[in-house]
């Protein structure tokens, strides 16, 4: 970045300092000369906005690492006093952070580029810093990224996490390990959630009013006879007046 050449210095985050938006488990880059960055720091921690990032990575090995001066962005990157890393519509990084001790670090380098992945927050790609070399946003093995902290519902938990998209997570009024939005029955435990209608009603077979096939014959009398209360198929044959009786 050579049209920048007076000092940056950077304004250190404060343990007031906002926490930003990155996932608090997914938050590592790794760097073979510098180690680990740590995108969410215990103070610090970085910020993606619609058009930029903003806040703070922190290396061991280097120290912070600036998104962009406070000013905000999206940032021209033109001089000391307009320079950041930008975020355009389909989640491709440009621009550059800065470190006192590595110098820049140039998210949108030659030979690749660092995006965010708009459906799972996940960051993937490289980016370049001429005092460390290559950043690594993602990798397999072994396993490690950045993500951003989506979390469409507002419960709490990520998206990429949820138990149950669209209720929340937390809810579960029979504790049996299945969020109520998404528990075919919340009033009694059933962490298989069977549900042996033919077809299925929805309903959970513990919270099914007693004839779990639908075929009319309550669950009790179809056990009494020997047939299978979750086949509609299964008959009691003779004993059809019994049935019926303990159906009523």
């Amino acid at each position: 970045m050579a049209f920048i050449t007076v000092c940056c210095c950077l304004s250190l985050p404060s343990a007031a300092s906002a926490a930003g938006n990155i996932s608090d488990t997914d938050k590592y880059a790794w760097s073979e000369t510098a180690g680990w960055f740590n995108f969410k720091p215990t103070h610090g921690g970085v910020t993606v906005n619609s058009d930029h990032l903003s806040g703070y990575v922190w290396a061991e090995s280097i120290g912070w690492i600036k998104m962009g001066v406070d000013a905000g962005g999206p940032y021209g990157n033109t001089n000391a006093s307009d320079w950041g890393v930008n975020r355009d519509g389909s989640g491709n990084l440009s621009g550059y952070g800065w470190s006192e001790v590595a110098g820049w670090v140039n998210f949108n380098p030659t030979d690749n580029q660092v995006v965010i992945d708009p459906a799972t927050g996940d960051f993937d790609g490289y980016a370049w810093c001429e005092g460390v070399g290559y950043i690594h946003l993602q990798n397999d093995a072994p396993a490690y990224k950045v993500q951003l902290f989506i979390d469409g519902d507002g419960d709490g938990v990520a998206d990429s996490q949820d138990t149950c998209e669209g209720g929340n997570d937390n809810d579960d009024a029979d504790s049996d390990g299945v969020p109520d939005f998404c528990d075919n029955c919340i009033t009694d435990a059933n962490p298989d959630q069977a549900d042996a209608t033919n077809p299925p009603d929805g309903i959970g077979n513990v919270c099914d009013d007693g004839d779990a096939d639908g075929d009319g014959i309550t669950d009790m009398a179809e056990a009494l006879c020997g047939s299978d209360p979750s086949d509609t198929d299964s008959r009691c044959g003779s004993l059809s007046w019994l049935l019926l009786l303990l159906d009523d």
